[in-house]
């Protein structure tokens, strides 16, 4: 019997450190979505903005100035607003993701 415990404690060791990598997993996720989106956000405004965001150009601010405004500003600006053109066939998390970048 004394073997049956062991391989008992065994599979209870094994299976308290399978938990522990998935909720390490888990907790890491938001991150790594997060970590993703930007990214994601960074190659669309150096595909379709950096052009004259980044050229000097006075009626588009940089991406510094962009950084400070509020999100939801930015967002209003690419859907509807001076920006609707230069978005236009974006997806809805796209533009969300280039007004993180």
């Amino acid at each position: 019997m004394a073997g049956h415990g062991s391989a008992l404690g065994k599979l209870r060791l094994l299976y308290s450190i399978f938990a522990a990598f998935v909720l390490a997993l888990l907790a890491a996720a938001p991150a790594l979505a997060q970590s993703t989106a930007r990214a994601d956000g960074e190659t669309l405004y150096r595909e379709r903005c950096v052009g004259c965001h980044e050229a000097g150009s006075s009626r588009a601010p940089d991406l510094a100035t962009l950084r400070q405004m509020a999100p939801d500003r930015v967002l209003s600006a690419l859907r509807s607003g001076s920006m609707s053109t230069q978005s236009e066939g974006f997806s809805t998390a796209q533009l969300k993701r280039t007004r993180s970048a």
